[in-house]
């Protein structure tokens, strides 16, 4: 066992277990970029004050992921867009525990987009039960509880099409789990040109993760 301030990792398990105090994690997706110093100030400070970080994907580079790491209680997993070198230290999905709670981290399904039902079995059918499945790749920003088990999509960073912000998440564990999108920017990175398709795409991706 090691023990890195509030969290004790068990290095046979890979999990990490945090006290019995209230934990409060950063939640990160579909940043693009590749130093810290480029992710927003308002995100930066909140990295630095929370117990926990979780990158879902999409870094893009081997340097932020060592940045981020070095900042302790950390958990990231693979997107489809990070560098080669990022294959080699990423699993492309994860399961960890924190305060007692259970979270499957996934970058997204993307044959078919992200639907949730697919998600929830790509964890359930290993013989695990989860409360919560965090997610990314679509750039949708979501909490939704289905069947006592929480989806949760920080949105994206970058903002990037179809988003329609710029986001991250925050997730409190205190005996329950509950979830806030941090809103970045009110626009994403889409020009005027985009609105539409962007509008469009945000439709298919919610039918999608419902139906699919």
């Amino acid at each position: 066992m090691i023990a890195e301030g509030n969290v004790v990792i068990s290095t046979r398990k890979e999990s990490r277990i945090v006290s019995n105090k209230a934990t409060t994690i950063v939640v990160m997706s579909d940043t693009h970029v590749r130093t810290m110093e480029e992710l927003p100030p308002k995100l930066l400070a909140a990295v630095r004050q929370a117990d926990y970080v979780i990158h879902l994907g999409d870094f893009t580079s081997l340097n932020l992921l060592n940045e981020l790491r070095r900042l302790g209680n950390f958990s990231g997993i693979l997107g489809n867009h990070d560098e080669p070198d990022l294959h080699k230290e990423l699993k492309r999905i994860d399961e960890i525990e924190i305060g007692g709670k259970k979270l499957g981290l996934i970058h997204g399904l993307i044959n078919p987009i992200a639907s949730r039902m697919r998600m929830r079995r790509s964890f359930h059918n290993n013989g695990h039960r989860i409360n919560a499945i965090l997610y990314g790749h679509t750039h949708l920003p979501t909490i939704k509880f289905e069947k006592d088990l929480l989806y949760f999509n920080p949105g994206s960073v970058a903002g990037k099409f179809p988003a329609s912000v710029k986001s991250f998440g925050l997730l409190t564990i205190d005996g329950t789990i509950n979830g806030k999108i941090v809103i970045l920017d009110s626009h994403g990175a889409n020009g005027p040109m985009m609105y539409v398709p962007s509008v469009i795409m945000r439709r298919i991706l919610r039918m999608a993760e419902a139906i699919l």
